[in-house]
């Protein structure tokens, strides 16, 4: 399939460039994004790969059991260890009120997942406003990746519901925020405009619920260089 192909020679790219992590979406019933699964993503490019930091973003939990989630992302740290982000969002599927009901033995006592407990992981929570994704990931003391790319304008309330609810643990001692962006590079300012000319069809098409164009970049070969330029660019800057 042309396509899986093109996302590890993509990632394998990546990593030849200096990025530092690739994530994998999980969307379901779209013909436009690779990717219902970001664990077996993950696998296939992990094992073409050695460096680059390989993550979800997110694992939709309204779709999958947690405790499952947990032991596939605790296999693939036993295969890859150190290179795993484990990144949780909602998701509009059914949500559980006390998932943690569901993860009990027999007289209550919590069960425990292996693989998957002691993981070498970093857990990011994803969300796009000043919601409870924001407040839980602040709570907990864990990592907190906003959506600009598709909320632009809840994007400042998300990091600061997040700031305000952060709470120092044993992960993190402050908080740890990453914020997402679609950039489309050229070698020249013409090209790269021609290149990104398809982004308001595709996000037009998402919000309208039409159906989603199959890239915003659609050539391999300009969306590797489009990653090459910004690495460089990147480098030149010491970022």
């Amino acid at each position: 399939m042309t396509a899986v192909h093109n996302v590890i020679d993509l990632a394998q790219r990546a990593e030849r460039f200096g990025y530092q992590r690739y994530w994998f979406a999980e969307h379901h019933l779209n013909p436009g994004v690779l990717g219902a699964s970001p664990a077996v993503s993950i696998s296939l490019v992990a094992d073409a790969t050695s460096t680059i930091r390989l993550g979800s973003a997110g694992v939709q939990l309204g779709h999958r059991q947690p405790l499952a989630t947990v032991e596939e992302f605790g296999l693939l740290d036993a295969a890859y260890p150190g290179r795993l982000d484990l990144g949780l969002g909602r998701s509009f599927g059914r949500q559980k009120e006390k998932p943690e009901a569901e993860a009990a033995a027999a007289g209550g006592v919590a069960v425990h997942a292996y693989p998957g407990e002691g993981a070498a992981l970093q857990v990011w929570i994803l969300g796009a406003s000043g919601g409870s994704s924001a407040t839980v990931a602040g709570e907990r003391g864990l990592r907190f990746a906003a959506g600009y790319h598709h909320s632009p304008s809840t994007v400042i309330d998300a990091v600061d519901a997040y700031r305000a609810a952060f709470v120092p643990s044993a992960e993190l001692d402050r908080p740890h925020i990453s914020v997402s962006a679609d950039v489309v590079v050229g070698d020249s300012d013409e090209q790269a405009a021609v290149l990104a000319s398809g982004y308001g069809l595709w996000v037009h098409g998402i919000r309208s619920g039409t159906g989603a164009i199959t890239a915003i970049t659609h050539d391999h070969a300009d969306r590797v260089r489009s990653y090459e330029l910004l690495a460089g660019e990147w480098a030149r800057r010491g970022n």
